[in-house]
């Protein structure tokens, strides 16, 4: 019997994406822009339009810090998001964030 595997979503920075290369990711940034169907997600590096359902989308507001887990969807302009799981991060202390992910060298 086979199995099928689930491809893990790599924390990257937006501009570290490679839509030929990455299938799902995880991204953290804040939300810029809301559209009727989906978002656009700046994390400092570059920003992205992420595509997110309607349930969701009615409880995202513009200033808020969300962790994106996607899956990358090549686009002629580069890629987009389509968004998977979304996590509300606005109580997130970034500066304590930025520190360990500096300290220790590591992706959160």
């Amino acid at each position: 019997m086979d199995r099928f595997k689930r491809t893990s979503a790599k924390s990257k920075n937006i501009k570290d994406i490679n839509a030929d290369e990455d299938i799902r990711a995880r991204v953290l940034g804040t939300v810029i822009e809301k559209k009727e169907d989906s978002i656009i997600l700046d994390d400092g590096t570059k920003s992205v339009e992420v595509f997110v359902d309607n349930q969701n989308l009615v409880s995202i507001n513009v200033k808020d810090l969300l962790r994106i887990y996607g899956r990358i969807l090549p686009s002629p302009e580069g890629f987009e998001i389509q968004a998977e799981f979304i996590q509300n991060m606005n109580n997130l202390n970034l500066e304590v964030y930025s520190k360990i992910k500096e300290k220790f060298n590591v992706t959160l």
